[in-house]
């Protein structure tokens, strides 16, 4: 089974990602942007701030961001990183998210978007 990634929560400054299967995956900032939002590219910003998951056997799943890897996640657990410890994982918050996944297993990915994602001007008339 190929991994299958859904968008569950796509609005301003956040959005829910969850992907199931095995295999890789990928979150770039395209898809987290809503439709009247542009993308201002060198300077998006894409923060993992909470992370629920689930893998069996002793493979873990691998997060990685700019070819290096920032989390290996085994078992089954959640971390909800803001409202619990106070931080969010920013490594290489610039880069897209990419995702290798062992058979049988599934992850949610919340994720901030402070900056990069400029919203629609609706102070200035036209």
């Amino acid at each position: 089974m190929a991994t299958i990634r859904t968008i569950l929560k796509k609005v301003r400054q956040q959005a829910v990602v969850k992907i199931v299967g095995d295999g890789q995956a990928n979150i770039t900032s395209a898809d987290l942007a809503i439709a009247d939002e542009t993308i201002d590219q060198p300077n998006v910003q894409m923060n993992i701030t909470g992370v629920m998951w689930s893998t069996p056997g002793s493979i873990p799943i691998v997060v990685s961001r700019g070819g290096t890897a920032i989390l290996y996640l085994n078992g089954n657990d959640n971390w909800s990183m803001t409202q619990t410890m106070g931080f969010s994982d920013t490594a290489n918050n610039n880069a897209n998210i990419f995702v290798a996944m062992p058979a049988n297993s599934l992850v949610y990915f919340t994720i901030s978007k402070p900056a990069g994602f400029i919203e629609p001007d609706q102070q200035t008339k036209k």
